[in-house]
């Protein structure tokens, strides 16, 4: 009896395993866009769309020049950052 629970406690953390992995990797490869609005609300744009397929360029362009300004992209304007006296602030 020790034995059969022992096996199936193993069975069943191999398919966890096999069945994240597989999700961590097979996932990868999507590319998608979420808008947010003001309101909170938020629309996701897939590869295949024809909204994603004008508007993941621009994306890719705002992430490579984010890339390349030293950091990551916060979502804080620099204002905000003054304001709180934090790193990136702005002298006035």
């Amino acid at each position: 009896m020790k034995r059969k629970a022992v096996a199936l406690a193993g069975f069943t953390s191999g398919a966890l395993a096999v069945t994240a992995a597989y999700r961590h990797w097979s996932g990868r490869s999507r590319e998608r866009l979420d808008v947010y609005f003001d309101d909170g609300s938020f629309v996701t744009f897939g590869a295949g769309s024809p909204e994603a397929a004008r508007l993941l360029p621009l994306a890719r362009q705002v992430l490579a020049v984010a890339g390349n300004a030293g950091g990551r992209a916060t979502g804080v304007r620099p204002e905000d950052r003054a304001a709180e006296g934090g790193p990136g602030a702005r002298k006035s």
